[in-house]
């Protein structure tokens, strides 16, 4: 709640809390391979449940449309790296369907009536072997 009052957005009166597990974050120091300098990075330690708001929950300033992962990614070797192993730890996990045709600027959704998340790809020639 304090959060979306950070951001000009109080939470509609009667709104129900969502828990979810939120990571335990602890900054760690240690030297950097190519530098040898000392770095300070965050390291999750652990996870706990918090209380969070629905995005449709709090009213007031309108919410920014930047995505969080753009579409336009370009395709490399370092993105086929991340992205696929990325996908495969998610979707053997959790019950997360992952689909190219999806055409909602959300970039996905949770339904809690089939208990499953579906996302967006966004690499569509690694797509094609998923």
């Amino acid at each position: 709640m304090k959060t979306w009052n950070k951001f000009g957005r109080p939470v509609n009166k009667g709104a129900e809390e969502i828990k979810i597990f939120a990571p335990i974050k602890k900054k760690e120091k240690e030297i950097g391979e190519k530098t040898k300098k000392e770095v300070e990075r965050n390291v999750v330690k652990g996870y706990r449940m918090t209380n969070v708001f629905n995005v449709n929950d709090p009213n007031g300033v309108p919410l920014p449309l930047n995505p969080i992962v753009t579409k336009n990614v370009k395709e490399s070797e370092f993105a086929e790296k991340l992205y696929m192993p990325m996908v495969n730890k998610i979707t053997n996990e959790l019950p997360v369907v992952v689909n190219q045709d999806y055409k909602d600027p959300s970039n996905g959704y949770y339904s809690s009536l089939e208990h499953k998340m579906l996302i967006h790809t966004l690499i569509l020639r690694i797509n094609s072997r998923l």
